[in-house]
């Protein structure tokens, strides 16, 4: 009855980094948390018909249809928030306008596109006819990436099985790679968050983290992908990045792995070991 009355049950209002308390007292909306038994937790409306607020920001989404909000720790830090922006599946010239608009809201708000290898843009893609268009197994038929700061939205287009009927919704979240990095090595490489230097020899260095292995994947994978950085996976396992030149690299491996030594060792609670150098180490 909402949708048909274009009247909606409430506002969210959040950003990433917000606690949940917070999240609360600004929206208008019921928020439901899902049952969990770790440290990380989600939030969710439910089907509703509300109005999307970014906090702090001019951001603000009409109709929206579903959302949900990924949090963790003691304060339940947020970190995710998906949100389903299109009320109702729509026909392709309505999915399009609606697309448009987004994108005309975003760019208003100091937010900038980012087309990454293999990804279409949004002119390239509302540009095509609709009936041609064919599904996924996921539903998701492109994404579209947006970055404002340290934050990362990426608007996915959806199409449904049974026909030409579209619908969109992003992904929210900061993304430690997108924040100026302290430090860079080689002059190519941002330094990762908190590493710490174990040692260096004439052409490598050594650094270590805290952090597992697959997070410090992550981080370099996704600023590669972002930045154009060569990436490759060597032997299933190693991370390796390339610098333009060709001679500069970093590679990431566990700490029990095999990696050049140079006669320090990385502490007991470490996980991880990057090596950043200027030819072969």
């Amino acid at each position: 009855m909402a949708r048909l009355r274009d009247r909606s049950q409430g506002t969210l209002s959040v950003a990433p980094g917000m606690r949940m308390s917070e999240v609360a007292k600004r929206s208008t909306l019921k928020l439901h948390k899902l049952p969990t038994l770790s440290s990380e937790v989600t939030y969710t409306i439910g089907d509703a018909y509300f109005d999307f607020e970014l906090a702090g920001s001019a951001l603000r989404f009409h109709g929206c249809s579903r959302s949900s909000i990924d949090a963790e720790g003691s304060e339940e830090t947020v970190g995710l928030i998906s949100v389903f922006v299109t009320p109702r599946h729509l026909r392709w010239g309505a999915f399009t306008r609606e697309l448009k608009d987004t994108a005309a809201k975003l760019e208003a708000d100091g937010w900038k596109p980012h087309v990454s290898k293999g990804r279409p843009t949004l002119e390239a893609f509302v540009a095509q006819q609709g009936s041609k268009i064919e599904t996924t197994p996921s539903d998701v038929v492109a994404t579209f990436a947006w970055s404002k700061g340290s934050w990362l939205l990426d608007l996915s287009a959806h199409r449904a099985w049974d026909g030409p009927r579209f619908w969109s919704s992003f992904d929210l979240k900061d993304e430690l790679w997108l924040k100026p990095p302290a430090e860079m090595w080689l002059t190519e490489f941002p330094a990762y968050p908190g590493a710490r230097k174990v040692c260096s020899q004439k052409s490598w260095s050594m650094y270590a983290t805290k952090d597992r292995e697959t997070d410090v994947d992550s981080f370099y994978i996704s600023y590669g992908d972002w930045y154009g950085v060569k990436t490759d996976v060597v032997d299933r396992s190693t991370v390796l990045l390339t610098g333009a030149n060709g001679a500069r690299r970093l590679s990431i491996h566990a700490v029990g792995a095999a990696y050049p030594d140079c006669g320090a060792r990385p502490e007991a609670d470490d996980k991880a070991v990057i090596i950043v150098s200027e030819g072969t180490p």
